[in-house]
């Protein structure tokens, strides 16, 4: 987990990149680490280096929908959010810890 700003300057976190060691994979690790870090980041338990905050707006991460639309995240829509790199818009999902805060978050992601 990374904090991040997306235009406004909320606190918001970036997850991943995400690996299971492979004589592990399949045995719920990846699941556990992805629900901990949506419980905490909405709790205000999340610590990310010596931050708690408890106000993050979203989780951002780029992925695919078909393993994290399980946990809750969705589509951003396509020029809402954007990387300072080349990151396929299609795969940029989030997952709200504050309601409506999806909404309010638009522009270039950068760390604070």
């Amino acid at each position: 987990m990374t904090v991040i700003a997306i235009g406004d300057g909320r606190p918001h976190l970036l997850l991943g990149p995400l690996a299971v060691a492979a004589d592990v994979q399949g045995q719920g690790f990846g699941k556990a680490l992805i629900a901990d870090a949506i419980t905490s980041s909405r709790t205000g338990t999340a610590h990310v280096g010596s931050l708690q905050e408890s106000r993050f707006g979203i989780v951002l991460l780029v992925g695919d929908m078909p393993y994290y639309g399980r946990f809750g995240f969705k589509p951003v829509p396509s020029g809402q959010i954007t990387f300072p790199g080349p990151v396929n818009p299609a795969r940029i999902l989030a997952i709200e810890c504050q309601p409506g805060a999806l909404a309010r978050a638009v522009g270039l992601v950068r760390g604070v």
